[in-house]
């Protein structure tokens, strides 16, 4: 039991050395030093022009969902130009290739879904979050998902 207890405190010790002896600076290395020389500095050319810019091309992340129990599907395409989030389309189609925003019947809803993609597509752009349209959840829902995982494929 004494054995136990003496090699318990010697691991101890050896573990806070190692520890320790990882977190010390580490040296420099030293050079001999050489007088230094001064010159007169040399004469910079001016230029009038502007400095050339170079953008990225904008990099293009699309996701679409599977058909849901009334037939669409959502599709959404998220644009980045420079790393940033520029533009996000969002719509719903059918299987015949319909937009669900040009459905009539669902036009004549309380929010028509070309205002929901609207609201969403603005805050998406406008905060990088994804808000909840009242009158409109199942497209908020399906929004959220599929801006999420257009995101996730940039990383």
């Amino acid at each position: 039991m004494k054995n136990k207890r003496i090699l318990s405190i010697i691991a101890a010790g050896v573990m806070t050395l190692s520890l320790l002896s990882g977190c010390g600076k580490k040296a420099e290395p030293t050079t001999a030093e050489k007088p230094v020389e001064t010159t007169a500095p040399a004469k910079v050319a001016e230029t009038t022009a502007p400095a050339k810019v170079e953008t990225k091309a904008p990099e293009v992340y699309k996701a679409s969902s599977d058909f849901d129990e009334r037939g669409w599907k959502g599709e959404i395409t998220v644009t980045y130009t420079d790393g940033k989030i520029t533009k996000v389309e969002y719509m719903e189609v059918n299987k015949e290739g319909k937009k669900k925003s040009e459905d009539k019947a669902y036009a004549a809803m309380k929010v028509s879904p070309a205002d929901a993609y609207t609201q969403l597509t603005e805050s998406a752009l406008k905060d990088d979050k994804v808000i909840t349209v009242s009158g409109a959840t199942g497209i908020s829902t399906t929004f959220k998902t599929l801006y999420e995982k257009a995101k996730a494929m940039k990383k």
